[in-house]
């Protein structure tokens, strides 16, 4: 997606990982950007002391990896990333962080930055259906209460007239369910919000290969 938005990776480029986890993602790009410019963020305390102790090299890291609270503002300065990349954030977020999220990847992006996210669609709601028939053992307490949540004709309904789907299920310690959950975005609802901000540059469905829509979103001019 990058190329085919003449996006180029040189020691310049700036780019945020914003909920990196233990950094499976931001590792992939040390071979292209230059380690400096290079940056993590994420609301779970463990995860960040992960990618510090993993990405170091003789106690000192490069890569800037930072603890996030769960709504705004990030430590940034405005117009200071090219990139943003937010795998697998925005399937699980209620609609006040979703969007407040969104203003926040608006201030810290330079003009025309991209940003680069995933989201559940229709086939997210189609798998619950059969998920429970598949999926191990270990998770199917998870799968059903999804089913139970999202897997009605009524969530169906809603999603067909473009609402944001949002059930909130909390994670743990840092992930309370007053902003996490599961959710479900219709495209619908991205273009009638999200591009109030963004430029919607490309949007991939899911596939049986990548089971998330994929998402580039260019910064509007103001």
């Amino acid at each position: 997606m990058t190329a085919k938005q003449h996006i180029k990776f040189n020691e310049k480029t700036t780019l945020l990982d914003f909920a990196c986890g233990y950094g499976r993602h931001a590792r992939f790009y040390m071979k292209d950007i230059y380690p400096g410019n290079l940056y993590g963020s994420d609301v779970m305390s463990d995860f960040i002391e992960i990618c510090r102790s993993t990405f170091s090299l003789n106690n000192v890291c490069d890569v800037q990896f930072d603890l996030n609270n769960p709504f705004p503002p990030l430590k940034h300065n405005s117009e200071k990333f090219d990139i943003i990349i937010a795998y697998s954030l925005f399937s699980h977020l209620s609609e006040d962080a979703h969007f407040a999220w969104l203003k926040e990847y608006y201030r810290v992006l330079k003009p025309a930055g991209l940003v680069f996210l995933t989201i559940r669609q229709q086939a997210f709601l189609n798998s619950l259906s059969n998920s429970l028939a598949y999926c191990e053992d270990l998770n199917k307490g998870y799968m059903r209460k999804l089913q139970e949540t999202l897997g009605s004709a009524t969530v169906q309904k809603r999603f067909d007239n473009g609402e944001y789907i949002f059930t909130p299920t909390g994670g743990g310690r840092d992930l309370t369910n007053d902003f996490y959950g599961d959710t479900v975005i219709p495209t619908e609802y991205i273009h009638n919000k999200w591009s109030e901000l963004f430029d919607i540059v490309e949007h991939r469905k899911e596939t049986p290969d990548f089971p998330q829509a994929l998402i580039c979103l260019r910064k509007k001019q103001e």
